[in-house]
C-alpha cells in the first residue's frame, strides 16, 4: 500500500463564520480538502499544485467579504497575507485611464471568478466609480495599498 500524494500546496482561508464557505470554495475554484472552527474564526483550505496556483489563488481569496487572512503553506514554508488597504484615490502607471489619476472613486464590485470577459490570469479585477458616473474596470495596484 502506497501513501496518497498530494499537492504540494495548501491554501488556508480564514473568515468571521461559515455564511461565506460557499463564496470563498466557488473563488477558489475547487472544493476544499477540510474546513473547521477555531477558537475565534472558520479555515477552510484548499490543495494547489504549484506556486503560482496557489498565489493567483490567495489573491482571489483575499476580496471576498469577511476574509481575515489567507496562508499559503508548502513543505519549506509558510506565508501569511491580508486583505489590502483601498486607496483613497485612483493611481495607475497605465496610459489607458492616466487622467483619472489622483481622482476619489467608490468600489462598486470586484470580479472573481472567471466569466466570458476574464480568465484567471487577470483576475482580481475591480470595478469602480468616478464622482462624474464613469465606471472602469481597473487592476488590484490601482485600486488598493499593500496593508
Amino acid at each position: 500500500m502506497t501513501d496518497k500524494q498530494y499537492p504540494p500546496f495548501q491554501v488556508w482561508c480564514y473568515s468571521k463564520d461559515a455564511a461565506n464557505d460557499d463564496e470563498v470554495r466557488k473563488v477558489a475554484g475547487r472544493e476544499d480538502f477540510g474546513s473547521g472552527m477555531g477558537f475565534v474564526e472558520r479555515d477552510i483550505s484548499f490543495f494547489a499544485n504549484d506556486e503560482e496556483e496557489a498565489l493567483k489563488m490567495k489573491d482571489r481569496l483575499l476580496f471576498v467579504k469577511g476574509v481575515i487572512r489567507v496562508e499559503v503553506i508548502n513543505e519549506k514554508d509558510r506565508t501569511e497575507f491580508f486583505p489590502l488597504n483601498m486607496r483613497r484615490t485612483f493611481d495607475s502607471c497605465h496610459e489607458q485611464h492616466k487622467n483619472r489619476v489622483g481622482q476619489e472613486f467608490v468600489l462598486s464590485r470586484s470580479i472573481l471568478v472567471p466569466d466570458e470577459k476574464h480568465d484567471l490570469e487577470v483576475l482580481p479585477m475591480h470595478v469602480i466609480m468616478f464622482s462624474d458616473g464613469t465606471e472602469i474596470e481597473a487592476w488590484t495596484e490601482e485600486v488598493f495599498t499593500e496593508a
